[in-house]
């Protein structure tokens, strides 16, 4: 279904009237015998005439075989109406008088003040239903089958049909005009990508411009709460960390139990390849670290180039659009998934700093009572995130980091089998005709009617979208757009100093090449073991160059890994020299990986190579 129609598509054939305006603009596919038509051409007349200024309405037909045996007639006869300058009057005769039978149309064509012999003549010609085809063929090619079908200011309308929504999506407030601009934002695949550039160079330029000392003094400013003689405090990075990273750490875990669950991870075979490449862009990226770094004190940061940026690596391949297989954007999803949940397990078993056993039993006894709920069968979320928060504190005190709370917090939140849709959609339209047959004999009952529907609404709702997938669309937005954002400016403000950090420096080498090299290279590897042992098979619509290539995206590491920088080395040059090189090694895994997919890969088309 198209989502947009362009400004030349609004230019095209289409009965219009008021201001001819693109901005304030209302397009609607409908026909004259659809109930559901009719009911929105008394909701567009009261839009109209309640609007601050003139709007512009288009209505072009298209005709559905359900609306009778004859869809074609009305649509003819609103055609011929126009031929006589009376379109809008017979439009809204014609709305008036809604059986299809011929005694109507003519009924119609006299309340509409027609010449009834001409009228007769007119909608006789052929060319009157080629008019009305050209409709019907253009709402086709802009994938449009159902009526009725708005646009409205250029973008396919689905909000809800009251006069109110409808005036202010055509004449939008100031607070609508800039929610319409974050959602086109959003829906940019690359969106989240741009703000996390921004991000990190906004803090690279002001660590190391004039107000630099101010940078550093922010992140370390200190907040938290105290309650009954005991404090909670740490610095606005530490909480940005700590906090705002355990909520991206739950988006991750409630992704990856979506995967398993329904996606990519549900089927075992299907499983093995992502795995298998997940796998061999860890051990081989570590091992290269290791082999520049081994017998120091800077070994600790091994687990550094092990992390893939799901983020940036998504963003890159929309980027690329189609000349990178689907498939392929589906395995560097469960493969990045995967990635986080190996560094979720390098975080916990060997970045943990000194444990608190009483901290630790507290977090297993609230990890149990939230097990207690999912076994129960407890759907609501309220209760999870409750105790979610003591999680989170149990964690932070045990000397585990913190963000695993989120991952442990999402293991709990309940799934169910998915009802059968068609039940439901079943539901959903009984009690929708039988709302509407006890408004149209008792109006009064409005109110009563518009509660119940909404109880019928949440109750469908809930059986439709599991808890844990509610959850996650809820805090997927704030996750990308805001959290990931915010770590990155509160993390990247590196001071690029070549007195204390040095291209030659062990930290800075093994961490490029692991990204850059061993990345695609243990991707790559896994990948064709596992096809070649006939464990797994590479999708039939890619060539092994498309591995390689997304292998080489996968380098980007920067999220996680300028994270377990911070958890590996103590402050000071090693993990400036570990930061600087993930946004350099990321940079150029982007570069690469897209060069090569656009200009060094050819199509996927054609025999696997």
């Amino acid at each position: 279904m198209s989502e947009r129609l362009q400004q030349d598509a609004l230019a095209d054939k289409g009965h219009a009237t008021g201001d001819a305006k693109l901005s304030d603009s209302i397009v609607e596919y409908g026909d004259y015998g659809c109930s559901d038509c009719r009911r929105l051409h008394d909701v567009l007349c009261a839009v109209r005439s309640e609007s601050g200024r003139p709007l512009q309405y288009v209505f072009r037909h298209l005709p559905l075989v359900s609306s009778g045996p004859n869809p074609m007639a009305k649509a003819i006869a609103a055609e011929a109406a126009a031929r006589q300058g009376l379109f809008w009057e017979m439009h809204a005769a014609l709305f008036r008088h809604a059986s299809a039978g011929d005694e109507n149309i003519l009924l119609a064509a006299r309340e509409a003040g027609l010449d009834l012999e001409r009228f007769e003549a007119d909608r006789a010609d052929p060319a009157i239903a080629e008019e009305v085809q050209q409709d019907i063929d253009q709402a086709l090619a802009h994938g449009i089958a159902q009526v009725p079908t708005l646009f409205i200011r250029g973008r396919k309308y689905t909000g809800t049909w009251d006069v109110e929504s409808i005036r202010e999506a055509a004449q939008p407030p100031l607070a609508g005009r800039v929610h319409t601009l974050a959602l086109d934002f959003a829906r940019w695949a690359a969106g989240s990508s741009a703000l996390l550039i921004v991000a990190t160079v906004l803090a690279l330029l002001w660590r190391n411009g004039p107000f630099g000392h101010g940078y550093e003094t922010l992140w370390h400013l200190e907040a938290g709460l105290m309650a009954a003689g005991r404090s909670l405090v740490m610095s606005l990075h530490h909480w940005v960390n700590d906090l705002l990273m355990a909520v991206f750490f739950l988006v991750v875990g409630l992704e990856l139990k979506r995967e398993i669950r329904a996606g990519e991870l549900a089927d075992p075979k299907r499983a093995v390849l992502p795995i298998a490449a997940a796998l061999g862009g860890m051990v081989v990226p570590a091992g290269i670290y290791l082999a520049f770094n081994a017998g120091t004190d800077r070994v600790a940061g091994w687990g550094v180039p092990m992390a893939t940026d799901i983020a940036f690596t998504l963003g890159v391949l929309a980027l690329l659009g189609t000349r990178v297989p689907a498939s392929m954007k589906v395995f560097a999803t469960a493969l990045a998934i995967v990635d986080d949940l190996g560094a979720i397990l390098v975080l916990a078993i060997f970045y943990n700093h000194g444990l608190s056993w009483e901290a630790i039993g507290a977090a297993l006894l609230l990890m149990l009572l939230l097990l207690g709920f999912n076994r129960a069968r407890v759907y609501a979320l309220w209760p999870y995130l409750t105790v979610g928060t003591l999680l989170w504190l149990a964690v932070y005190l045990s000397g585990l980091h913190a963000t695993l709370a989120g991952v442990m917090l999402a293991v709990t939140i309940p799934t169910r089998r998915q009802a059968p849709l068609l039940p439901l959609l079943a539901q959903g339209s009984a009690g929708i005709q039988q709302a509407i047959k006890r408004l149209e004999n008792d109006t009064d009952r409005e109110e009563e009617e518009r509660q119940r529907m909404a109880q019928r609404v949440r109750s469908i709702e809930e059986r439709l979208v599991p808890s844990a997938e509610r959850l996650e669309h809820a805090l997927q937005p704030w996750s990308a757009y805001l959290i990931l954002p915010i770590f990155a400016l509160s993390n990247a403000g590196i001071l690029i100093s070549f007195e204390h950090v040095s291209v030659t420096d062990p930290v800075m080498l093994g961490v490029v090449l692991a990204l850059v090299i061993g990345k695609p290279l243990g991707i790559f590897a896994g990948t064709f073991l596992v096809d070649r042992l006939g464990l797994g098979r590479k999708p039939d619509d890619a060539r092994w160059s498309h591995i390689f290539g997304v292998g080489c995206l996968c380098g980007i590491g920067f999220t996680m890994s300028i994270f377990i920088a911070n958890e590996a080395f103590a402050a000071g040059t090693p993990v400036e020299s570990a930061k600087l090189a993930v946004i350099a090694a990321s940079v150029m895994a982007a570069i690469i990986g897209f060069v090569h997919l656009r200009f060094l890969t050819p199509s996927a088309r054609g025999v696997p190579a």
